[in-house]
């Protein structure tokens, strides 16, 4: 039931208790019959005032035409006490009063000029209890009132189909609803004491269910849902609405959490692969994705680092055995240089051309001693110059199928 509604739902139901009292005390008003003398038709009876008697002499239905022109028909128990009104308003309006043995109206029927109806049922104290309508745009509601007549349970139904279950809280905001649009469309809102909507929870036209949770200002912070593919989503929002968090698993069982910058631009990326494996993925403000931290399956840790346009460019790993390695590429993405230390204490430095051809080696050996190897474009060592152990230098040279050419101390 909409506010509108709601309101209409109000006032209808003081105009009918306004009506019923008038009603009743225009009724509790006792004036002489007055017979017309002389009629057009022998068949028909014309005066102002008909009362019906019992045994006793007591009147038990009394019919008359009000002042104000509405004809009126009065009811009464053995008592004396009138319990039903049946009258036409000078607007035209049929109203129909029950009352209690205390003529206090209990219940009030009435249509509208405009074709609305209702029916309020009041306690013995005149307060509302409740009230049923149905409006003349087709609208039809059902409001429950509690002691003060406070509206504290509201159900209607709208023209286009929806129907919607409010209740209010003692001061009449809104505390809770549930409703169904027009497909059938089901939906749940809890309110704050301010009325301001905190929860929501619906079932989307596609089947899958949605919660929101919102602050205070009504801005939706935090949305638990299944998605189509029936993987789970929770999107974490700021105060305008902006995404700043999202975890969400994937249909093949891949869980990952995106964070969001300001802008809602995501910015980075935790994650573990369908083979258990975990990833950290790190992007710019073009949602240009440039560093990557994982974790292979087979026990691998890399780092990767990327440029503008998305080319890997660096390469930080650690092997299963713990060999740590560093390879640098260019914007081709090729390696070009390369660097490894290996559990027995060596490592090297290696150098490559454009086609990935390693053509300078640079390492210590077992023996701490270091060296330089320089390559042809196969791969064939050509020179290579190591500080032995002693302290002296020797350069060796290699012709091009790999004999060595005298060495130089």
């Amino acid at each position: 039931m909409t506010s509108s509604q709601f309101c209409v739902l109000v006032v209808v139901t003081l105009v009918s208790g306004f009506v019923g009292g008038a009603v009743v005390s225009l009724l509790r008003r006792r004036t002489p019959p007055v017979y017309e003398a002389g009629g057009a038709s022998p068949e028909v009876v014309r005066a102002k005032r008909f009362e019906a008697i019992d045994e006793a002499g007591k009147a038990r239905a009394t019919l008359r035409v009000l002042p104000d022109g509405s004809p009126n028909l009065a009811l009464s128990d053995a008592d004396g006490k009138t319990r039903i009104w049946l009258s036409i308003a000078p607007d035209g309006r049929p109203i129909m009063v029950l009352a209690d043995k205390s003529e206090q109206p209990r219940v009030t029927l009435h249509v509208l000029p405009d074709g609305s109806s209702g029916m309020v049922l009041s306690d013995d104290a005149g307060k509302t209890r409740a009230l049923l309508s149905g409006q003349a745009d087709g609208s039809s509601g059902l409001a429950v009132c509690d002691a003060v007549g406070q509206c504290r349970v509201s159900l209607g139904v709208e023209p286009d189909g929806s129907a919607g279950l409010v209740l209010p809280g003692p001061a009449g905001q809104n505390r809770g609803g549930l409703a169904a649009s027009p497909d059938g469309t089901p939906n749940l809102s809890l309110a704050d004491a301010a009325g301001q909507p905190r929860a929501m929870l619906s079932v989307l036209p596609d089947g899958h269910p949605c919660l929101v949770l919102s602050d205070c200002a009504g801005e939706g912070r935090a949305t638990l849902a299944l998605l189509s593919d029936d993987s789970p989503s929770l999107v974490l929002s700021d105060g305008v609405g902006a995404s700043q968090a999202w975890l969400s698993v994937h249909s093949d069982g891949r869980p990952d959490l995106a964070l969001f910058d300001d802008a809602g631009r995501m910015r980075t990326v935790l994650s573990v692969q369908a083979d258990g494996s975990p990833s950290l993925a790190m992007f710019d403000a073009a949602e240009k994705i440039r560093a990557d931290l994982d974790v292979s399956g087979d026990g691998i840790a890399g780092l990767s680092l990327f440029d503008v346009s998305g080319q890997q460019r660096a390469w930080l790993t650690a092997l299963d055995d713990g060999t740590p390695g560093l390879a640098l590429g260019d914007g081709a993405g090729e390696i070009r240089a390369a660097l490894t230390a290996f559990d027995d204490g060596t490592s090297n430095l290696t150098f490559s051309d454009g086609d990935g051809t390693r053509r300078i080696v640079l390492g210590l050996r077992l023996d701490d001693s270091p060296g330089l190897v320089m390559c042809d474009e196969t791969e064939e060592p050509r020179a290579s110059l190591v500080v032995l152990p002693d302290g002296n230098p020797v350069l060796s040279l290699f012709d091009s199928v790999g004999d060595t050419l005298p060495s130089v101390p």
